[in-house]
């Protein structure tokens, strides 16, 4: 997969969750799969508990990364962004973004906190923040 389409991918899911906070005080946790063949898969949770939410998603995109045709996943959350990254915002879209074609190195995922203020019915979002973590979706 080409750096553009990964960031293509990226950029749909955190704009998504912009949409959604124009209108919205927050959003449950949603997750995306981008498919070999390009397509992209949505999954959200009606689970009215976020963390629960967060947990089921993470085990259906383990689940779908299996079948082996996706090149990419990422989960998509309202959340607080840790005091130590210094945010400009504390509150902020988090996406956690793992690539299969990165699964043989050590720290392969990446969490983008994109902290955001909103104003007048606008989502203004600031630059991103990004942190290397150990896989979980493609993990062995």
């Amino acid at each position: 997969m080409n750096d553009d389409t990964l960031f293509d991918f990226t950029h749909r899911c955190i704009y998504e969750a912009a949409d959604i906070l124009r209108t919205e005080a927050t959003f449950a946790p949603f997750a995306r799969a981008l498919k070999t063949d390009g397509s992209v898969e949505r999954f959200a949770c009606d689970d009215t508990d976020e963390r629960s939410c967060y947990t089921r998603l993470l085990a259906r995109l383990r689940a779908e990364v299996g079948m082996d045709d996706i090149d990419a996943a990422a989960l998509v959350a309202d959340v607080t962004i840790p005091a130590q990254y210094d945010p400009v915002s504390p509150t902020g879209i988090r996406v956690h973004l793992e690539e299969k074609a990165k699964r043989h190195k050590k720290v392969s995922a990446r969490l983008l906190y994109v902290p955001y203020d909103k104003a007048g019915g606008e989502v203004i979002l600031h630059p991103p923040i990004s942190v290397g973590m150990p896989m979980e979706i493609y993990a062995p």
